[in-house]
């Protein structure tokens, strides 16, 4: 897309998603770089998340205008049973007081609404949304989303929106300001009572690996060829039956095998950060929940200045932990080169390089729009699209 390579990095946004929330994912498509949505596949009804970065209230007016257009434009596209979620952050103050907008939000926001909340407001109240983060009575600190560096400002300006007809679907939301992200954002969490299911694909093919590298073991292919011959003779008494009888048996056989002698294969990440590191991040995370627990306004500036100390600590030691791990590496994929073990080699060039194969990647059509769709894609690569 054209915004990928025009925008500056100062806007983003983005779904991280649990091994279970991908498998339950349809759709998704990317917008702008202040907008994208996905679709999941949930218990009743299909869930649409819509994943928003608005512009601050000093922007100007038609950047403002632009956003909430492309918003209003990708919510009208979304199906009309779904679950409509609008999250993110809106860097909209709704305030406290609900006069004459108490269907879409509570008495529980903070301060006063601004000019970004007048139009977040009204954006809600065209698409009948309630603003999660207004409909509970929260401690004020669960309730702020951000804080100037200095202190002095605090204000609730991340979002999360839902459909009023599934109000009652929100069973919490608040801020769990004990997370160490040392960011002036604070993490917004909400609990739903919507519950994910898989998306089986047509391939059939399992969510897992299997540890095939004990099979360079002697002791271990023996024991794998071994338990193969026992499974199949095992077979051959089924005597005439249908192939498609027969290739689910042989499929079942494999699997069965596999998962006792082989197991799965667990993905390990490299832990490049050394203990020396790991401490550094556990002083910070003291000092925020000193932050946190502070009520004397003098000693939060000192504490929060000392985290930000320790957060400068935290990031040269990281950057000093990652080039030794790099430098280990090189050496490593020399070593493998001169042993001729050419696929360590181009393990340790993907990891370097920043560079590996996603087979969920999305292609384009004819026309040069994204296929975010498994089917689209499946057409594309069949020539039928």
């Amino acid at each position: 897309m054209e915004w990928e390579r025009e925008h500056d990095h100062t806007q983003g946004v983005r779904l991280m998603l649990a091994p279970e929330a991908m498998r339950a994912l349809i759709a998704w498509e990317p917008v702008s770089p202040r907008l994208m949505a996905a679709r999941f596949n949930s218990k009743g009804r299909k869930t649409t998340i819509i994943q928003c970065y608005a512009s601050t209230n000093t922007a100007q007016e038609e950047k403002k205008e632009d956003f909430y257009s492309s918003l209003q434009s990708l919510l009208d596209r979304t199906p009309r049973r779904d679950i409509n979620i609008v999250m993110g952050d809106l860097n909209a103050k709704v305030g406290e007081d609900n006069t004459g907008n108490e269907l879409l939000m509570g008495r529980h926001g903070v301060g006063t609404c601004n000019e970004n909340g007048e139009l977040f407001a009204d954006f809600c109240s065209l698409n009948d949304l309630v603003i999660g983060g207004t409909i509970y009575p929260q401690r004020r600190i669960h309730k702020i989303t951000w804080t100037s560096p200095d202190g002095k400002t605090e204000n609730q300006i991340d979002n999360f929106n839902i459909g009023r007809k599934w109000r009652r679907s929100i069973l919490d939301v608040r801020v769990r300001c004990g997370a160490d992200a040392a960011s002036d954002y604070q993490l917004l969490v909400a609990t739903l009572r919507t519950k994910l299911r898989s998306v089986c694909g047509s391939s059939g093919r399992a969510y897992h690996k299997y540890n095939i590298q004990f099979l360079k073991d002697k002791t271990k292919a023996e024991e794998f060829n071994c338990a193969v011959k026992n499974r199949f003779e095992v077979l051959v008494e089924f005597g005439e039956e249908t192939v498609e009888f027969h290739w689910t048996e042989i499929q079942k056989t494999w699997k069965a095998i596999c998962t006792i002698v082989l197991g799965k294969k667990v993905r390990e990440q490299k832990n490049w950060m050394t203990t020396g590191t790991w401490e550094k991040i556990e002083k910070r995370r003291e000092l925020k929940q000193k932050v946190n627990r502070c009520g004397d306004q003098q000693q939060k500036t000192d504490l929060r200045a000392q985290y930000w100390e320790a957060n400068q600590e935290v990031k040269k030691s990281a950057r000093h932990d990652k080039r030794q791990f790099v430098h280990d590496l090189t050496e490593e994929a020399e070593t493998a080169a001169k042993q001729n073990n050419m696929k360590r080699v181009y393990e340790i060039t993907r990891a370097l390089s920043g560079k590996s194969f996603n087979p969920s990647k999305p292609v384009k059509d004819r026309n040069g729009r994204t296929i975010t769709r498994d089917e689209g894609q499946r057409k594309k690569m069949d020539g039928t699209f």
